[in-house]
């Protein structure tokens, strides 16, 4: 599972493989996070999870099985600050 900080899968901030827990992998050098703007999930087994919190807290959007989003909503856009790849929200 693939998440990209501008729309249309440009700037790769995160790739986790399928089947894993709570990852913080969005906070970069200055502590920021909060830059997802598009996502993909390849695997035809797992739900992924992107949380507006870290640690897996503040569910946010289940990526779906074999799903993607070039253009994330405004409403869900810069707001993701950890992921989980093993199962949905």
């Amino acid at each position: 599972m693939c998440v990209w900080g501008n729309n249309d899968y440009k700037l790769l901030i995160a790739a986790q493989a399928d089947g894993q827990g709570v990852v913080d992998v969005f906070n970069d050098a200055n502590g920021e996070d909060n830059q997802a703007d598009s996502w993909q999930n390849r695997s035809n087994d797992y739900k992924g999870c992107l949380y507006d919190g870290r640690n897996g807290t503040g569910a946010l959007l289940t990526m779906g099985i074999a799903s993607r989003d070039d253009n994330m909503s405004v409403f869900d856009s810069d707001k993701t600050s950890s992921m989980r790849t093993n199962k949905g929200c």
